[in-house]
């Protein structure tokens, strides 16, 4: 923020992209902190970072038509909507880029590490819905997450059922996680271990800030419980059919 209101007193543009000076305290900001992580990044991480952007942007485009025509993505599309609306791909990237990560390029673009960097985030925000549903009910916003997306499936399916089949789905992703983890442990040199070791921190990490933040939470309503076992607790299976990306990642694990 000060290097932004620097920026600001200096008459200097804020928003390079635009060309032009933005008198807004909170693009100035963001401003300044691409600046530094440009700075900082190394070339392929950096442009990962950008494709990262790119792909959230696109996302909230996609977002924005679903909630102007009041409409939910079929369950088949859902988990990559997600992860674009979720800025799953930045948020990878800026993994590598805090870790300060150079990885062999044929590691970090193989199916296995991207998969693992898909469900270690996914699962995160798949936590990160569950955990802010009661502010989403509470403020009447609009809806465009996993349960409203089961309940719309044909067949006929209660709230406490598409709940628990998003637990479900959830745990599910995480698990496969793991397993590609151990994957990527086995086969991967010592750094992209490490990279892969430090998405699961992250993906806890986003959990960890979901349950605590206080616009995810009411005066009426308790934080969920946080549990510390090694691996996700085991709920019934989803009653639901299983989304593409599911398969494609179980078949990667093996």
């Amino acid at each position: 923020m000060r290097r932004a209101q620097g920026d600001a007193a200096a008459g200097g543009p804020s928003a390079p992209e635009t060309g032009h000076d933005d008198p807004d305290p909170w693009t100035r900001a963001w401003a300044a902190a691409i600046d530094d992580l440009r700075a900082c990044a190394l070339p392929a991480p950096w442009q990962r970072a950008q494709d990262g952007i790119r792909a959230y942007a696109l996302g909230c485009v996609h977002e924005a038509s679903l909630r102007r025509t009041a409409s939910l993505p079929p369950l088949d599309h859902y988990l990559p909507f997600r992860y674009a609306l979720a800025s799953g791909r930045w948020m990878a990237s800026l993994v590598e880029i805090a870790g300060e990560f150079d990885l062999p390029p044929h590691e970090i673009a193989s199916p296995l590490v991207q998969a693992a960097q898909e469900t270690a985030l996914t699962a995160a925000f798949l936590d990160n819905e569950l955990l802010s549903r009661g502010k989403e009910e509470a403020r009447g916003e609009y809806d465009c997450g996993l349960i409203p997306v089961l309940l719309a499936e044909s067949g006929p399916r209660t709230l406490q059922e598409a709940v628990d089949d998003a637990v479900a789905l959830r745990d599910r992703v995480m698990d496969l996680h793991l397993r590609l983890a151990a994957a990527v442990r086995a086969d991967a040199g010592p750094r992209t271990r490490d990279y892969v070791d430090l998405l699961g921190r992250a993906s806890a990490g986003i959990t960890t800030f979901s349950r605590d933040t206080l616009r995810y939470t009411t005066p009426h309503q308790r934080k969920p419980p946080m549990t510390s076992h090694p691996t996700p607790p085991r709920r019934g299976p989803c009653r639901s059919r299983l989304p593409p990306q599911i398969g494609r990642w179980t078949q990667l694990a093996h």
